[in-house]
């Protein structure tokens, strides 16, 4: 071999081994991304999914069914929202709260216990009479997890319930551990979100033209004893009505945090227009009323 051929092999060989480590390197910090992209999602979650036949009033019907089931490496906050969702889904159909076979949150338990009710045949365990939650993930991130759990009655008619988890505890946020002693600043703030709301209702009902003169007369009347007694103000938040979601533009979501406050508006037998009003606040707007324990999730 010539001394030409011999640094020919040496220079090859130098360059391989660089080859080699930039592709270690490479995988090693694609390896890396992966996971802080598995941190930054807060938890794995996953909807399982499948159907029973249900007795109908004269053929069987397909039922759809699901449970929300999570994985954690905190088993005690895993376990926590499992039994959660379970129950959930349990008391969204009422007549599964004497279980055979309970044990934890075991989809198969809930599946034959569903199954079970099936087939009874009566009037009022008919297929359209049983409500079964569907649930969806509505924010996973920063140690939040919060969640929609829909039911729809017999006439088809929805109702959504939501909760937002703390991921160190495996609990529902409540009111002392969100919210500072400046509340009160914030319910005047909302107060006032909402008068304008009731406000801009009445001037809807005014404008209607498929109203009568003496139905716009009866709506006004009653709007504004509801202003006059001032029932628009705000002094407590139920704590199911606190959602810590992003914010939605449309169905688009965009990529701004914040607390969303759904509010009955408490209008007694005015039905007009929606009963319930939605004021979303930014994290940023939400910073003088929120603890500090809160804002480091």
């Amino acid at each position: 071999m010539t001394k030409l051929h011999y640094i020919c092999l040496l220079l090859f060989g130098f360059f391989a081994l660089q080859s080699c480590q930039s592709q270690k390197a490479n995988t090693t910090a694609n390896n890396n991304l992966k996971s802080r992209q598995v941190v930054a999602d807060a938890i794995a979650y996953h909807i399982i999914k499948d159907s029973v036949y249900c007795k109908g009033y004269e053929d069987d019907v397909l039922r759809e069914i699901e449970l929300l089931q999570v994985e954690y490496h905190d088993k005690a906050v895993q376990d926590s929202l499992n039994n959660f969702f379970f129950r959930k889904q349990v008391e969204s159909i009422g007549e599964l709260n004497d279980l055979e076979g309970y044990n934890g949150s075991d989809f198969q338990v809930l599946k034959r216990n569903i199954k079970r009710f099936c087939s009874v045949e009566t009037f009022d365990n008919a297929p359209s009479h049983i409500n079964i939650a569907e649930f969806e993930v509505i924010l996973n991130r920063q140690n939040i997890f919060t969640i929609d759990i829909r039911n729809y009655d017999w006439n088809g008619r929805g109702h959504i319930e939501t909760y937002s988890f703390n991921l160190d505890t495996g609990k529902r946020f409540i009111d002392d551990e969100v919210f500072n002693d400046n509340i009160d600043n914030l319910f005047d703030d909302l107060s006032l979100r909402m008068l304008n709301t009731i406000k801009s209702d009445l001037e809807d009902i005014k404008n209607d033209n498929d109203l009568s003169d003496e139905d716009k007369k009866g709506y006004e009347e009653e709007y504004n004893n509801y202003i006059k007694d001032k029932q628009y103000q705000i002094t407590t938040l139920p704590e199911w009505q606190i959602v810590i979601i992003p914010e939605w533009s449309g169905l688009k979501e965009k990529n701004t945090l914040g607390i969303e406050f759904r509010i009955y508006k408490n209008l007694g037998k005015v039905y007009f227009g929606d009963p319930y009003d939605s004021e979303f606040y930014t994290m940023k707007q939400m910073e003088p009323y929120l603890t500090e324990e809160f804002r480091s999730l």
